[in-house]
C-alpha cells in the first residue's frame, strides 16, 4: 500500500512512472520508484474502468509489485497488478472522515435527522420564481454550454439572469480557488435567487476536490440555496450533500429550474382556474337570488315609504302647530313694543323741553354777571397798556433808540460810526457814535 506523489506515462508504448511513498502524521516514512510494462499497464487499463478515474498522483492504492535492481539504473518495483476495490474503499473512507468531521466541528448548520444528512442550507427556501443566477463553473466547460443551452431553449420560453463566475473546478488543489469564488458571489453584494455549480463529466478523481472540508463547510452554511450539477454518478461528492439540491449533471441542473418555475405557473393556473369556476358558481347562485331579492327590495321599500310617509304628515301638523304658537307669541311681542315706541319719545321730548327751559334760565341769569366780569377784566388791561405805552415811558426821561428804523435793545447792535436815532418826550436827536463803553 502506499501513495503515488508522481505520475508519468507514455501513452505509445504504454510504459508507466511512478513515485510511490508511504506516509506517516503527514510526513513521509519511505519513497521508491515504480513502473508499470506491458502487463501492468494492461491491469492499470481495468485498475482505471473498474473504479472510473485514470491513475495518477494523489490517490492512494494498493500494488502487487515484484522487485527489480538493475546496475545502471538501481533499485525499482515493477508493478505486476493494482487492487481497484482497495482505492475505492480508501476514497470512501476518507469521504467519510470529512463527513463525520462536519458533524462534529460544524454542529450548527450540518446534523443527521433520522439517519440522513441535513444542512443549513437544505434548509432555505428556494423562491417562487427562479430567475437571477450566479453560476460557478470554468471556463469553456461543455457543461456550462450544455446548461446555458437548456436554460436559452426551454420550451416554456422563461428568461433568466446568469452571471458566470468562472474558475478551476477540478483537481484537489484547487479546492481553495473553488472556495473564494464561492465566497466573491456572496461578496458581490448581488441579490441572487440561487447559486449553481457545475462541471461536465470526468474520472471520478476530477471530483476529489468536491470532497475538500473548507468546500463542505461554506455550501453548507451559505445563506442563498446552492443547487449542484457537477456531472457525476457513482457518488455524492461531500459538496452535493452539503448543498440545497444535487440535480447530478448540469443539463439536469438547469432542467430543475426551468421545472421549479413552471411548477409555480402550473400553480397560478390551477388558482386562475378555481377562481374562474367559484365566480362561475357564485354568479350562478346569486343569478338564482336575485328575483328574491328583487321582490325583497321592492316590498321593503313600499313599507319604508309609507312609514316615512306617515312620519312625513306627523311632522307636517306639528311644524304647523308649533309655527302658529311662534307667530302668536312674536306678533304680541311686536305689538308690546309698538306702544314702548310710540309713548317713549313723548315722555323723552317732554323731559328734554324741560331740560333746555332751564338751560335758557340759566343763561339768561348767568349772562349779565359773565359780561360784568368780562368788562372788569378788560378795564384792567386797558390801564396796564396805558402805563406800558411809548409816551409814557418817555415821560419818565427813558429814551428810545432807533437803527435803521428798528428799536434797539441789545448794545451790541451799535457799532462806533453807526448813525442812531435817540427819541426823547418831545425830541428826536440824530447823532453818530464817536464812543463806546460799558
Amino acid at each position: 500500500m502506499a501513495d503515488i506523489a508522481g505520475y508519468t506515462m507514455k501513452a505509445d508504448k504504454g510504459h508507466h512512472y511512478l513515485e510511490l511513498v508511504e506516509k506517516g502524521n503527514n510526513t513521509i516514512l519511505a519513497k521508491i520508484s515504480a513502473v508499470a510494462w506491458r502487463e501492468g499497464h494492461e491491469k492499470i487499463l481495468v485498475f482505471e474502468q473498474a473504479t472510473g478515474q485514470k491513475l495518477g498522483a494523489g490517490l492512494s492504492v494498493l500494488l502487487q509489485v515484484k522487485v527489480d535492481y538493475h546496475i545502471q539504473y538501481g533499485l525499482k518495483l515493477l508493478i505486476l497488478d493494482v487492487d481497484a476495490s482497495f482505492t475505492l474503499g480508501e476514497m470512501e473512507r476518507q469521504r467519510r472522515e470529512t463527513i463525520n468531521r462536519l458533524l462534529k466541528e460544524c454542529a450548527q448548520y450540518v446534523w443527521l435527522e433520522n439517519g440522513r444528512i441535513v444542512t443549513k442550507n437544505k434548509n432555505l427556501a428556494l423562491g417562487i420564481v427562479i430567475q437571477k443566477i450566479a453560476v460557478i463553473s470554468s471556463p469553456q466547460s461543455a457543461g456550462y454550454e450544455d446548461f446555458m443551452n437548456t436554460l436559452d431553449k426551454n420550451p416554456l420560453g422563461y428568461t433568466f439572469t446568469v452571471h458566470p463566475y468562472f474558475t478551476v473546478v477540478q483537481g484537489e488543489s484547487n479546492a481553495d480557488l473553488i472556495f473564494r469564488t464561492i465566497l466573491e458571489v456572496f461578496e458581490s453584494k448581488t441579490v441572487y435567487d440561487v447559486l449553481v455549480i457545475i462541471r461536465g463529466g470526468g474520472a471520478e478523481t476530477d471530483f476529489l476536490v468536491f470532497n475538500h472540508f473548507d468546500l463542505g463547510r461554506i455550501v453548507a452554511r451559505y445563506p442563498l440555496p446552492i443547487i449542484t450539477g457537477l456531472g457525476h454518478t457513482r457518488n455524492e461528492s461531500i459538496v452535493d450533500l452539503m448543498a440545497h439540491t444535487n440535480a447530478i449533471t448540469p443539463t439536469k441542473a438547469a432542467e430543475f429550474i426551468v421545472a421549479h418555475n413552471a411548477n409555480f405557473e402550473q400553480q397560478l393556473n390551477l388558482a386562475r382556474q378555481k377562481i374562474i369556476m367559484k365566480a362561475q358558481q357564485l354568479l350562478a347562485f346569486n343569478n338564482k337570488s336575485l328575483p328574491i331579492l328583487n321582490a325583497t327590495i321592492i316590498n321593503k321599500s313600499r313599507d319604508y315609504l309609507k312609514d316615512y310617509l306617515e312620519s312625513l304628515n306627523r311632522l307636517q301638523r306639528i311644524v304647523t302647530q308649533q309655527s302658529t304658537a311662534v307667530l302668536q307669541q312674536k306678533r304680541n311681542h311686536l305689538m308690546s313694543m309698538s306702544l314702548t315706541f310710540v309713548t317713549k319719545p313723548q315722555i323723552i321730548m317732554s323731559s328734554k323741553q324741560a331740560d333746555l327751559r332751564n338751560v335758557l334760565s340759566n343763561i339768561a341769569t348767568f349772562n349779565d354777571k359773565l359780561l360784568k366780569n368780562q368788562r372788569g377784566y378788560l378795564n384792567h388791561f386797558v390801564s396796564l397798556i396805558r402805563v406800558l405805552s411809548p409816551d409814557n415811558i418817555l415821560q419818565r426821561g427813558f429814551a428810545l433808540v432807533e437803527k435803521k428804523g428798528k428799536i434797539i435793545t441789545n448794545p451790541d447792535d451799535i457799532q462806533i460810526g453807526d448813525d442812531i436815532n435817540i427819541r426823547l418826550r418831545k425830541t428826536a436827536l440824530q447823532v453818530t457814535v464817536q464812543k463806546k463803553s460799558t
